[in-house]
């Protein structure tokens, strides 16, 4: 197996280390991804973009595709399902917006998403994929991947015909949540899928679901023989994860961060979601739900989480970061 630290090729680019930042409604925006880059991450992929959206013109749309001058290693991630439309919006991306790559959503599980046949429902109709990957592929002219789920349903785990369809139709490298919709995020991950998969395609695999800590990334490589592993939930509040699995790699003891370095990296980022805002007055409000994650495994969580929800100004918000567990 090639090291965690080697890099993953994506057509004509380089990532490295082979771990990835998971796209995240709500949390992976600029900051965040600077900061998990920082931390070791080969590669950030943005929240989900509607392709709907930017062909419209939304104004809003077109200044969620840009990124930071400091970004590098990023894919941008489109959700749709109409040929047409993501053909014309990975046009706009590669012509609008810095990034590296493409991603296509087909694994979002929610329903307001699901109803009108993207996210993960888009895989209920494998001939409609490959015909979306196509469009964007030949419109577009950045690496397109797709981030899917095992199957649109738990009666039609589809996962590896949709896959050769995706790969068929030009799609760079495929990245599986081994769960289907309806699981959401109940239940065990199939792994055994990852490696199923990897066995059938010629392009990159990138595994998926369920990875907390450094040493599911490291048992994911092994079980699976992934060509990258892609880390959502377990890096919200621990972005040291990525840190973590490198220093693991090269015989190091791991860091186990301390309340201190907790609260320093809460406010470090805190202040980079304010300078990466374009709304900093407001910024409190958003981050109610992500900064609590930072002190998840201590004694006083709960108080914490409750005090920072109740925060009203950006000001407040910041010194109870930095006073945490100090009651």
């Amino acid at each position: 197996m090639q090291k965690v630290s080697e890099s993953l090729s994506i057509n004509q680019h380089c990532f490295s280390p082979r771990l990835i930042a998971a796209p995240m409604a709500g949390y992976s925006n600029t900051a965040t991804r600077l900061l998990y880059r920082q931390m070791g991450a080969g590669m950030c992929v943005t929240e989900m973009v509607s392709a709907k959206s930017l062909v419209m013109g939304s104004r809003e749309t077109f200044e969620r595709i840009k990124t930071a001058s400091a970004e590098d290693s990023v894919s941008l991630q489109l959700f749709g399902g109409c040929p047409e439309e993501m053909g014309e919006a990975a046009r706009i991306v590669s012509q609008e917006s810095k990034v590296q790559c493409l991603d296509i959503n087909m694994g979002c599980p929610v329903k307001k998403v699901a109803k009108n046949g993207y996210g993960s429902q888009l895989m209920a109709d494998p001939s409609r994929v490959f015909s979306v990957v196509q469009s964007m592929v030949s419109r577009g002219g950045l690496p397109v991947t797709v981030k899917m789920r095992s199957g649109p349903d738990q009666d039609q785990i589809n996962f590896l015909e949709v896959s050769l369809a995706c790969q068929d139709a030009g799609a760079a490298a495929i990245t599986l949540h081994p769960r289907n919709r309806h699981q959401k995020f109940s239940g065990t991950p199939a792994w055994e899928y990852i490696h199923k998969l990897k066995q059938i395609l010629t392009i990159p695999v990138i595994g998926n679901g369920d990875v907390f800590c450094a040493q599911d990334a490291l048992y994911m490589f092994e079980k699976t023989g992934c060509d990258a592993v892609m880390i959502g939930r377990g890096a919200i509040g621990n972005p040291w994860i990525f840190q973590q699995i490198l220093e693991i790699e090269r015989g190091q003891n791991p860091i186990k961060p301390d309340l201190a370095d907790k609260v320093r990296m809460a406010v470090l980022h805190f202040d980079m979601e304010l300078e990466y805002s374009k709304r900093p007055e407001k910024e409190y409000l958003r981050l109610r739900k992500s900064l609590p994650e930072y002190f998840r495994d201590t004694n006083f969580y709960e108080q914490e989480k409750q005090k920072i929800q109740t925060a009203s100004d950006n000001q407040e918000l910041r010194n109870l970061l930095l006073h945490s567990g100090s009651w």
